[in-house]
């Protein structure tokens, strides 16, 4: 959960848990991720730095291209990279992916619920963030 957090709150660096919900989802079948880690991302024709730039508008351009260029990249259902702020594993999913998703058993939890109050807590300690 940490790498969603930071992803959604690094630039502030500040939690604020809100109205802010984290979603948990089991999937029905394997998803197809193209990989942007490491030398992965050489293979698929970029660099592993890719989810550091900062300008989105370049990471969304290329996000488009992986999606619209079936015959270089299958059709993928996402794209897995180290995230811009602590490097963790972070995962994109196109609509693609939906149909794999178990909406069954998807646990919806407000961030502001007391029982998320200690992960969030380790997470802003981890990363110098506040929790408000």
């Amino acid at each position: 959960m940490s790498s969603a957090i930071v992803e959604v709150f690094g630039d502030d660096r500040v939690i604020e848990r809100g109205s802010f919900r984290a979603v948990y989802s089991k999937l029905k079948e394997p998803l197809l991720v193209l990989d942007l880690r490491g030398n992965a991302a050489i293979r698929a024709g970029t660099i592993h730095a890719i989810g550091q730039i900062e300008d989105r508008s370049k990471t969304q351009a290329w996000s488009r291209y992986i999606y619209d260029n079936a015959a270089i990249y299958g059709d993928v259902d996402g794209i897995i990279y180290a995230n811009a702020h602590n490097g963790e594993d972070a995962i994109l999913l196109y609509e693609r992916a939906e149909t794999a998703i178990d909406r069954s058993t998807q646990r919806v939890r407000r961030l502001a619920a007391p029982d998320m109050e200690l992960e969030l807590l380790r997470i802003a300690d981890a990363t110098s963030f506040v929790v408000i």
